[in-house]
C-alpha cells in the first residue's frame, strides 16, 4: 500500500535535486490518465512508449508505466533515490 498525501504548507523544494528522485506507479492505461494528471495540474516532462514522468504543482516527480496486466488502474512500481556524491562514497567513509 502506498499512501501520499498533501499538506496544506506550499512546498519549498520537490524531486529535482533530492534524494528522492521520483517514485513510479504501473497504470492500466496511460492514455487515458495523462489528461487527467494533466487536468489535476501535473505537467509532462519527459515521454517514451508506454512511460510517462510528469511533475506535479508541488514539484515531486511520479513516472506512470503502462502494463496492461496490473489488476488495478494504478499500482506502486518502485522509487528511485540519488546517491549523495557516489565518487567520493568509498566503503568506511
Amino acid at each position: 500500500m502506498v499512501i501520499v498525501s498533501k499538506t496544506r504548507v506550499a512546498p519549498t523544494e520537490g524531486s529535482d535535486g533530492s534524494v528522492l528522485h521520483n517514485f513510479t506507479m504501473k497504470v492500466k492505461d496511460l492514455a487515458d490518465l495523462k489528461p487527467k494528471l494533466v487536468a489535476a495540474g501535473a505537467t509532462l516532462i519527459s515521454e517514451k512508449k508506454d512511460e510517462a514522468l510528469m511533475m506535479f504543482p508541488e514539484k515531486v516527480q511520479v513516472e506512470f508505466v503502462q502494463d496492461a496486466s496490473v489488476k488495478q488502474p494504478v499500482m506502486f512500481r518502485n522509487v528511485q533515490v540519488n546517491s549523495v556524491d557516489p565518487p567520493n562514497c568509498a566503503p568506511g567513509t
